[in-house]
């Protein structure tokens, strides 16, 4: 399948891309920035293709980011804190957009998006607390993602496919929400 593709080219970069960026094809409007401040934060971007461009900020210690693009992609992302992780893979010949926030420790964020149509994937992501791990995948055009975790040891997966608006937010510990998305659009709040 091609989610699992993705995922082994953004842990297949984890692995072997070098510590900073790799690129490959035309580089016409690809870029990356990344901004480090603390101790052994890590940061790996690969891009192939055009229009791929990424911007990190890391701050705090051991915080890592993988990110894999290919096509017309956008990755925002901003990690504070210690020992955040996020995997991040873009894939397709429509647009696909993400911007993440984590602030507090070992959170997790794994997002794949896949877009072969013209309309654009977006996904805004925060986490803030400690422990919290969040799961999306977006595939088709036109899936709309905002996802907010605050608290601890929250966990959020979400499947999105094709013209898909999704708008969850966790408030407290230990939540947990799953969805493989069949409706147009879903709103939903969590707190304890």
């Amino acid at each position: 399948m091609k989610r699992e593709t993705l995922f082994g080219l953004g842990l297949a970069l984890l692995a072997f891309a070098t510590p900073s960026s790799a690129q490959s094809g035309s580089m016409a409007d690809r870029s990356v920035y990344i901004e480090q401040i603390g101790d052994s934060n890590e940061a790996r971007v690969g891009q192939a293709g055009v229009a791929a461009r990424t911007e990190l900020h890391q701050s705090g210690s051991r915080n890592r980011i993988v990110i894999a693009q290919e096509g017309a992609a956008t990755v925002r992302s901003r990690q504070s804190g210690d020992s955040n992780l996020a995997i991040l893979a873009q894939a397709g010949s429509g647009q696909n957009a993400i911007t993440l926030s984590q602030d507090g420790g070992f959170n997790v964020a794994m997002v794949r998006q896949d877009n072969e149509a013209v309309a654009a994937n977006a996904a805004q992501l925060l986490q803030d607390g400690q422990r919290n791990r969040l799961d999306l995948t977006q595939t088709g055009g036109g899936n709309v993602a905002n996802l907010a975790q605050q608290g601890d040891q929250n966990q959020l997966t979400a499947v999105q496919s094709g013209g898909q608006q999704l708008t969850v937010l966790q408030q407290g510990n230990g939540l947990s929400f799953q969805l493989d998305q069949g409706h147009p659009s879903l709103s939903i709040t969590q707190v304890n």
